[in-house]
């Protein structure tokens, strides 16, 4: 027993030393690792060649459109990665601008761009929606209330992204693929 409570008593002090050291540093933020993500279409089948949401051209400007372009090795290109602003808001890392609908419109076939971001504006607003379980996911526009969607569900580099009624097809579904 004489040689188990000295181990105890080591054992104590290094517990109290850890829980010390954390009650100084504070919580931990697991979620800055992975808080950025491509927006990558979603397609069922474990796509080879995978097409994400882009900012044409890598522009810096307001209303510079969103493209579905083939997605870049590890993040590679800034204007294909993105991360939620605001809690509603879908930020991209390369121009720092929040993914809206041009000119604010309601119409199915408007298209998706980037803009400054505010979080008043109802355009810029996105709900993440579940197309069932392992099925990827819907953003609905808070504004029209029609979601993302790759027009005309093409597969080309460069086919515009627009917001369209909701169907259950492939070309509205969404993953972010955490980098």
């Amino acid at each position: 027993m004489s040689i188990a409570r000295p181990r105890i008593h080591r054992l104590l002090s290094v517990v109290a030393a850890a829980v010390t050291a954390l009650t100084l540093l504070g919580p931990v933020r697991a979620e800055a690792a992975s808080q950025y993500f491509e927006l990558r279409g979603f397609n069922g089948s474990g796509d080879f060649d995978p097409k994400c949401a882009s900012v044409g051209g890598a522009s810096l400007e307001n209303g510079a459109p969103l493209v579905s372009w083939g997605c870049k090795p590890f993040g590679g290109n800034a204007e294909q990665i993105w991360r939620w602003y605001g809690g509603t808001n879908i930020m991209n890392s390369n121009s720092g601008k929040c993914l809206a609908i041009g000119d604010s419109s309601r119409e199915p076939g408007a298209r998706a761009v980037q803009w400054t971001c505010n979080l008043s504006k109802a355009d810029q607003h996105w709900e993440k929606l579940s197309a069932g379980a392992g099925q990827g996911w819907l953003l609905r526009n808070v504004n029209s209330n029609y979601v993302l969607a790759v027009s005309g569900g093409s597969r080309a580099n460069g086919t515009w992204i627009v917001q369209w009624p909701y169907s259950n097809s492939l070309e509205q579904r969404w993953e972010e693929h955490h980098i």
